[in-house]
This record gives structure tokens, C-alpha cells and sequence, in this order.
């Protein structure tokens, strides 16, 4: 039962069922753990929940804002978080993941009618950099540039490379010159470009998903069109933008007010919304009375042709949705006006260009004769040398990863830094190992996966045994496996399991249903407004790469567990169910074990759940009596006990960490 959890959970973010437990109990065969885990490669929620493992390395957001003064626009990244979690349920092989995401617009089909749709979507890796702010549009250029270099160093190599900006590398073989020699690759491509005079108005490059030559023509008259359709409205946006925003904010105030909340959280919710939007349009009502504008001008109806007609554009053009693609050629209308190699900024200043720097990868991996010749921006030969077969850091830095994502903790327990301020290896021959089993795999991360998972390492118990402990206490050497709370993505979807908002995706399920899987890799990540839920559990911050998440205890958590509605309708559903299950109290405790733990519960726990059940009722009556009729998210005198006990088993370590 604690494997299969384990499993479910390292391969899906899921629980196991309760039907999938007792098939594996069942099945005597040796090989029965092995037709396990192949199972759940198969399923496309490995994708999902692989894909967050890799999104955490890039900065995954969907916007990026910045100060008012300036305007980074929007931007659609999820074609690029699609493709990866496409690209793991695929096992798509490593070498072909990494020379698609660095160069997969350079990359063409065997039929020249044909576009490299993938490869396109890949690079919008690149456009996850932040755009500072600043009218400054060198430095602008340089500092967006050094940040797809910590991403190529930290993720592909697993070396601080961006730390050579300024001087040599203190502590790394890194030369400034070899990260100017990177960086004159990265600047010979964009992603982005400038609007107006200044460096005030950004905008990333997106093209539509075509695939081929016939389809880039047929959409070609509607995209025009869009064009000509946005130009006429965003002045007249820009001229009535207190118009439409009272006309917004008394739209949803209707909606509001029109809601039935359930619980006392989510009244309390609603409450504060509509306060809030009350008061912003008493705030607009007094400006319209002090400054007399027209509340409803013949403009807006006017707008409002205008925006029903782009929508129809938009619709027609939705096959083809847009997406961030990188483009050869360094950003147009800066100092660098063509690809070639760019100069070493003196002390990382870009108003102080020294000499050209020959566009080349890190001379530490070159021999003494060899060199590094360059077509075109040089991504194309960049991604040919990151996939190499003996290269020396490429394979190693993944195999890392995949166990890392498995065991809790990586062989390099700093996966972002191999380098000499990085932790050394706890078992370098391991690690050697597993990057030469991935490449001579055919660089297969399933394959990977699989002979972790089926070795003795992996099926060990968390708890060791006395004398290990003794020898090992750290567990550098992976004698026992190590105990790992839910992340909080796994946590969430396993709560919203629980409710039944989200459901294992059968394996034969189109790829496109995946988005409405309800997982939470498919939600909002905002740099702006991250998820407070998410953030709570260490989630991975949108603003960072991260290759390892903390693991923090704090008395939030344990508020959030007690009290948010995530939790309490989670425990709703689980007690409404067990109530439907049984009438008996006995089989509702085990019910609840099985779907919450996937065992049954001893004969002590199953004494105190009643005593749970039998103190919440007293506690309920009591509380009906003296305060308030409404006592949580169930006031039925019957369920609503059942719902404390529910809640009480998803605050217990046994629900939160997988042993």
C-alpha cells in the first residue's frame, strides 16, 4: 500500500484508487510493481505532473508586469507549458526536448510545406525572462539576455554561468569572455521588440500555431483584419476608460449579488468583493460628478461593434491559437543591428563595450584545437553541442533531476549548481551511471524512470533500520527512502480529487481535455498575483528558477488546513459520501481510511473516529444552542460531525506527506 502510494504520487500527483490498490494486492506475480509503473507512465497525467517538475527550471509565469511607467503587454505561454507536458507523455527524448526548446525554429521539416510547429512553440522558453523597467533599451537588451543565460546555465548545464557578467567566474572555470561569448548568441535572436521611441513598451513575438505553408496564407487576411480592428478600438478604450470600467464593476456587482454561497468562508468573500466594488464605484460616480463626463456616450456603442466584430475574428482564428516563438536576429532598432558577436561590457556595463567577443560556448569544454563555428545566430550549433552524447554536463544535470523528483533529494543536492559552490556528489559513480543509462536509452526519460523506480533503492522502506540510521544519518547514500510531503500543486489537485473537480485522465484521453483536467497546472501563475495557497506550500515562485523546492512548517499551513474552503468542501464531499456508503459508523471510518490513506483503518483509530464524531456532535448542539445556527460548511446535525472528522484526518501527517 505505501509503494503504490508512493508511485501514484511520484508518477501522477495523484492518490492511487482504492480499485488500483486492491489489483496490486492482488497480483503475486514479481513483476507486478513493474506493470504499475508502466501504467501510470501511460497515463497523461505523468505529463502533468512531470511538466511541473520542468516549469519550476524556466520561470513559468503568464505575465510579467512591471511599473506603470512601462508595459510588457501580454502574452500566451501556454502552448509552451502544453508542449512540455506533451513532450513527457510522449517521451520525447531528451536530447531532441533540449534542441527544440534552444533552437526549434531553426529546425525544418522534411517537407518544405510544412512548419515546425513544435519546434516554434519550444522557444517561448526564452521569453519567461523578465523585461525591467527602465527607458534604457541597452540595458534593457543585456539584462533580459543575462537571464535566458542563467536559465541555459542553471537548467541545461547546471552552472551559475550569469555570474561571470561582470568578472571571471570566482569560484568556476567560467571566463567573462565565455559569457560574452554566450551571449552574443542570445542577442543575435529575439523575443521581443520595442514599441515608440523609448524602451518604455514592450512586446513578446507571437505568431499563430500553423503547420503548414497553406495555412500561414489562409489566415493571413484575418489577421489583418484584427490588426485594423484593435487600431480603432484602443483609442477609443483609452478615451472611455472610466465609462467602461463603471460599466464592468456594475456587471459583476449584479453577478455578486446574485451568488448563493455555501459557506460562512465564502459569504465572507463575496461580502468583501462586492464592498470593494461598491466603493469603487461610488469613486467613479463622484469623479463624474466632478469632472461631467457622459456616463454613456454614442462612442460606446460604437466600441461595442467594433470589439463584437474582433471577437468574431478572434473565434475564426482560434485554431490557430497564438504563442511566444523566438526569431533570428537580435532585437530590432537597438545598437545591435545584425546578428555577429557582440563586445565584452567592461565590469558588465553596457555603456563601456570593450572588445568583440567570438560567439562560442564556455572554453573550459573545448579542446585545445577546437573551436566553435557559428551560422546565423548560433542556437542551431549551441543545441547541437548540448545534446552531444559525451557531453559532460547535459545527461548528468537530468538524471539528477529525475532523482531528485523521486527520491526527495538529488545525488547533486544543489541541481542548479554543479560547479564548486555547488555540493559534491554523494555517490559520483551513481551518477555516472544514470547519465550514461539516459543517453544509451535514447535519452528515454521513461526509461530512466522505470529502472529507478523497479530497483531495490527506490522500493526501500522510509523508515531504515537502527544501524543505518547510525551509519547514514542524512541518507547522502539513499539506504532508506526519505519521507516527502505533498508539494503543493499534488496537495491541491488531490483536495480538489477529493471534491470531484478533478479526475484521473484515462489513457486514451485527447491531449486537448488535459487543460480542463482541472489540475493545477492548468490555473492562473501570475508574477502580479501569485497564488496564496500555492506560495503557502512552497510552491515554485514564478519570478525564480527552481530547481529544488524548500520545505517549510509554519502556522499558516496549518490555519489554511483547518479553515480554507479548499479543505472544508474537500471534507464535505468525502463525509457526504461515506454517509451514502453506510449507515453503519464502523464502515463510514473505514470508507474514509480507504479513500484518504488506500488502507482501513485499526481498531483504535476506528474507536477514535467515533469519539471524534460523538465530541463534534456535542460541540455542534452546544455552539446551535448558544451562538450561531450556521457552524461550518455542513449544519446538518447529522453530516456535519462527519465533516469535522474528515477534516481532522486531512490535517494528519499520514494525509500531507508520502512515505
Amino acid at each position: 500500500r505505501t509503494l503504490i502510494r508512493r508511485a501514484s504520487y511520484d508518477l501522477l500527483g495523484l492518490p492511487p484508487t482504492p480499485e488500483e490498490i486492491e489489483e496490486f494486492l492482488a497480483d503475486d506475480e514479481a513483476d507486478a510493481f513493474t506493470r504499475v509503473v508502466d501504467r501510470m507512465l501511460a497515463s497523461p497525467d505523468f505529463g502533468i505532473r512531470w511538466g511541473r517538475h520542468w516549469l519550476d527550471n524556466v520561470r513559468y509565469a503568464q505575465d510579467d508586469p512591471t511599473c506603470n511607467a512601462n508595459s510588457n503587454g501580454t502574452f500566451s505561454i501556454a502552448p509552451y507549458r502544453d508542449w512540455v507536458v506533451k513532450s513527457f507523455n510522449r517521451d520525447l527524448p531528451y536530447d531532441q526536448f533540449v534542441r527544440l526548446q534552444v533552437a526549434g525554429d531553426l529546425i525544418p521539416m522534411n517537407d518544405p510545406e510544412q512548419i515546425n510547429t513544435d519546434g516554434l512553440t519550444a522557444t517561448g522558453i526564452w521569453g519567461l525572462a523578465h523585461l525591467v523597467e527602465g527607458n534604457d533599451r541597452e540595458k534593457v537588451v543585456a539584462d533580459f539576455v543575462d537571464e535566458q543565460l542563467d536559465v541555459l546555465g542553471r537548467t541545461f548545464l547546471g552552472l551559475t554561468v550569469s555570474c561571470a557578467r561582470c568578472h571571471d567566474h570566482k569560484f568556476d572555470p567560467i571566463q567573462q569572455a565565455d559569457y560574452y561569448g554566450l551571449a552574443g548568441i542570445f542577442y543575435s535572436s529575439h523575443i521581443f521588440t520595442f514599441d515608440g521611441k523609448g524602451a518604455r513598451i514592450r512586446r513578446r513575438v507571437q505568431q499563430r500555431a500553423v503547420t503548414t505553408r497553406a495555412e500561414q496564407q489562409e489566415i493571413k487576411p484575418a489577421e489583418e483584419e484584427l490588426a485594423r480592428l484593435a487600431a480603432g478600438i484602443s483609442p477609443l478604450e483609452d478615451r472611455f476608460e472610466k465609462q467602461i470600467e463603471l460599466m464592468s464593476i456594475r456587471r459583476e456587482l449584479m453577478e455578486q449579488r446574485s451568488r448563493a454561497p455555501e459557506s460562512v468562508g465564502e459569504r465572507t468573500a463575496v461580502a468583501r468583493r462586492i464592498k470593494e466594488l461598491s466603493d469603487r464605484e461610488v469613486r467613479l460616480l463622484e469623479d463624474q460628478k466632478k469632472k461631467g463626463w457622459n456616463e454613456n456616450p454614442p462612442e460606446l456603442k460604437q466600441l461595442e461593434e467594433l470589439q463584437e466584430k474582433r471577437d468574431a475574428v478572434r473565434k475564426k482564428l482560434s485554431r490557430f491559437p497564438l504563442r511566444l516563438v523566438m526569431q533570428e536576429g537580435p532585437v530590432p532598432d537597438t545598437r545591435h543591428a545584425e546578428a555577429g558577436d557582440m563586445p565584452l561590457f567592461q565590469r558588465g556595463d553596457h555603456h563601456s563595450p570593450g572588445d568583440l567577443v567570438p560567439r562560442t560556448v564556455p572554453r573550459v569544454f573545448l579542446g585545445r584545437k577546437e573551436t566553435f563555428a557559428v551560422t546565423g545566430s548560433g542556437r542551431l550549433q549551441l543545441a547541437d553541442w548540448l545534446t552531444k552524447p559525451d557531453h559532460p554536463l547535459t545527461s548528468r544535470v537530468m538524471a539528477n533531476r529525475v532523482w531528485q523528483q523521486l527520491f526527495g533529494r538529488g545525488i547533486v543536492s544543489t541541481p542548479g549548481n554543479f560547479g564548486q559552490l555547488g555540493q559534491v556528489p554523494s555517490n559520483p559513480k551513481l551518477l555516472d551511471y544514470l547519465a550514461i543509462r539516459l543517453v544509451d536509452g535514447g535519452w528515454s526519460i521513461k526509461s530512466l524512470i522505470r529502472e529507478i523506480m523497479t530497483s531495490r533503492a527506490y522500493q526501500r522502506s522510509s523508515l531504515g533500520n537502527p544501524e543505518q540510521r547510525e551509519r547514514d544519518p542524512e541518507n547522502l547514500q539513499f539506504g532508506r527512502m526519505n519521507r516527502k510531503r505533498l508539494d503543493a500543486e499534488s496537495l491541491m489537485d488531490t483536495l480538489a480529487w477529493h471534491r470531484g473537480d478533478v479526475q484521473r485522465t484515462p489513457i486514451d484521453s485527447p491531449e486537448w481535455k488535459l487543460a480542463v483536467s482541472g489540475r493545477s497546472l492548468f490555473g492562473e501563475f501570475s508574477r502580479d498575483k501569485p497564488s496564496t495557497a500555492l506560495e503557502l506550500f512552497d510552491g515554485a515562485s514564478p519570478d525564480l528558477i527552481v530547481p529544488a523546492r524548500p520545505d517549510s512548517t509554519s502556522a499558516p499551513q496549518a490555519l489554511f488546513m483547518l479553515n480554507n474552503d479548499a479543505v472544508l468542501k474537500a471534507a464535505a464531499a468525502l463525509a457526504d459520501r461515506a454517509f451514502s456508503s453506510s449507515e453503519d459508523a464502523s464502515e463510514r471510518i473505514e470508507y474514509l481510511y480507504v479513500q484518504l490513506y488506500g488502507r482501513p483503518p485499526t481498531e483504535e483509530e476506528q474507536e477514535l473516529g467515533k469519539d471524534i464524531v460523538r465530541s463534534a456532535s456535542v460541540a455542534r448542539q452546544t455552539l446551535q444552542e448558544t451562538k450561531d445556527t450556521d457552524v461550518g460548511p455542513v449544519a446538518d446535525p447529522a453530516k456535519g460531525p462527519w465533516v469535522d472528522l474528515c477534516v481532522s484526518l486531512i490535517c494528519s501527517n499520514e494525509f500531507l506527506y508520502v512515505d
